[in-house]
């Protein structure tokens, strides 16, 4: 009887002993797995370097509660990216190289962190084909005809073609005669002459003759979506941007409410002095406004249904960084609220659903 006794003490001892250890190596593994994505970890040590290289880049300290979602965006699009073949090209890679060469970079303050160039490059390359993973997603996952045209009614206002003849006059392009006038008395005539150029206008003068004897002239089409046509010729700008050089929120206001048939006022702007005419407003797109909303839009799409078809498991435990700031990430509304009528349904989730909730475990 009490060799049976004995027997149970030693084997409930040996019991709760592999209890311990089994909590142990399983606490262990929690603490240092920080993210989970399609079975693929990703540790402390690498969510700290990330952190600490980070703060190298912006030169300031930074909260880990606040890049942790970038830290998951950036692995997750590289995993991807890596999955469909994608990669950098020898002149991306190149680009790299040269910045690390730069004085851009202070080798001896990367050095004192106790990272080296290889440490270095591997962070922007994982950082740089991810956006380039992201900015071609849709080749990978392509919306149909039928999805696009349901996305496309909610921005037919972005497809309009905006026609505007404009008129620029600098001080460089003032001459008052052979002697020398100040900056100031040229940027004054420069003022009086587009007073006087936009008087004949209103009298019915052609624009274009006006504005090419008188400074510089433009025929810009501008699209919602976000590029120009500068005299027939395609340059990537924001919205109604007609100045090579300077975005002028007051000509931009002017240009939002202007109707076809009118001028705007005389804006002054960081080169001289501008008006536009808003001459015609197209209803029907161009080719190239279409592919540029379409894969805009496609993009969108990509993502979500990325989001909605990957298993993103974040360790909802405390993680502490090497800094000793704790990371705690919950999923946000925004994150839970992403549109679902885009994302295919064969095999996808919810978009944007993310098993948060979900420990990761030791394996």
């Amino acid at each position: 009887m009490q060799k049976m006794q004995k027997i149970g003490i030693i084997a409930i001892a040996i019991f709760l002993l592999a209890l311990i250890v089994f909590v142990i190596i399983y606490d262990s593994a929690i603490d240092k797995c920080v993210l989970k994505i399609d079975g693929v970890k990703y540790d402390l040590e690498d969510f700290d370097n990330y952190i600490t290289l980070l703060e190298f880049e912006q030169n300031e300290e930074v909260d880990p509660k606040e890049v942790y979602e970038q830290y998951v965006n950036i692995k997750l699009f590289h995993q991807k990216a890596k999955e469909h073949g994608v990669t950098l090209t020898d002149d991306e890679i190149k680009s790299l190289e040269d910045n690390y060469e730069s004085e851009n970079v202070d080798k001896e303050k990367l050095a004192k962190i106790g990272f080296t160039k290889d440490d270095y490059m591997n962070y922007y390359k994982e950082t740089l084909l991810a956006s380039k993973f992201i900015e071609n997603s849709g080749e990978y996952y392509p919306m149909s005809e039928i999805e696009y045209a349901a996305s496309r009614e909610q921005y037919v206002d972005m497809l309009k073609m905006y026609n505007y003849r404009v008129l620029q006059v600098t001080p460089e392009q003032v001459e008052e005669g052979k002697e020398e006038i100040s900056e100031t008395e040229r940027k004054q005539a420069a003022k009086v002459k587009m007073e006087s150029s936009l008087e004949r206008l209103k009298n019915g003068e052609d624009f274009e003759t006006v504005a090419k004897e008188n400074g510089t002239y433009r025929f810009v089409t501008t699209v919602s979506g976000g590029y120009s046509l500068v005299n027939g010729q395609t340059e990537s700008m924001p919205l109604l941007y007609l100045n090579e050089t300077v975005t002028n929120m007051t000509l931009y206001t002017e240009l939002i409410a202007l109707e076809p048939g009118n001028y705007t006022n005389i804006i002054e702007d960081g080169e001289g002095y501008v008006i536009a005419y808003l001459e015609s407003i197209d209803e029907t797109p161009s080719d190239e406004a279409e592919a540029r909303l379409k894969k805009d839009l496609n993009t969108i799409y990509a993502q979500q249904y990325i989001l909605g078809t990957t298993e993103v498991i974040r360790n909802t435990a405390k993680v502490k960084a090497a800094s000793g700031i704790v990371v705690e990430k919950e999923v946000s509304d925004e994150q839970q609220n992403v549109a679902t009528e885009n994302v295919k349904e064969n095999n996808a989730t919810e978009p944007g659903k993310v098993e948060n909730e979900s420990e990761i475990v030791a394996e």
